[in-house]
């Protein structure tokens, strides 16, 4: 027995009747198929936000009172120079290359005023350097 149109629908249905059944229930699927994905989309998004919003709540004890990372400089895509705050006291780091340098502590005489640049306290910490070198 072969399960074809005519053995499953009485004989007076008509053809197109089943087939518009058919797509209305396809639409229904494939329209509930389309808010779901975007119920999930927008509770996703909505979670990121959140988390955006509670993160200083939930990180609050970790941040550290002495450490901090004042400035940085990018020398090239792979090497940065960083000035780093460990208490009262500021040092030079140079990060990225095939090895991570610590440049040394700025001494409290040499320390950049609020209105001087981190270069400038570079190339003030550069002439210091050449200066104690030369003979």
């Amino acid at each position: 027995m072969s399960n074809t149109a005519s053995n499953v629908l009485p004989k007076d249905t008509p053809l197109t009747a089943s087939f518009a059944h058919n797509t209305a229930s396809m639409t229904t699927t494939v329209l509930t198929v389309f808010v779901s994905f975007v119920i999930v989309i927008t509770l996703i998004l909505l979670c990121r936000y959140g988390l955006k919003y509670l993160e200083p709540y939930l990180i609050g004890n970790k941040r550290t009172r002495y450490l901090s990372l004042v400035e940085t400089l990018s020398l090239d895509q792979r090497r940065r120079v960083s000035l780093i705050r460990c208490g009262s006291r500021h040092c030079i780091v140079l990060t990225g290359g095939g090895n991570d340098v610590f440049l040394g502590w700025i001494p409290l005489s040499e320390r950049p005023s609020l209105s001087d640049s981190f270069a400038e306290t570079l190339r003030h910490e550069e002439n210091s350097q050449t200066m104690e070198s030369t003979p």
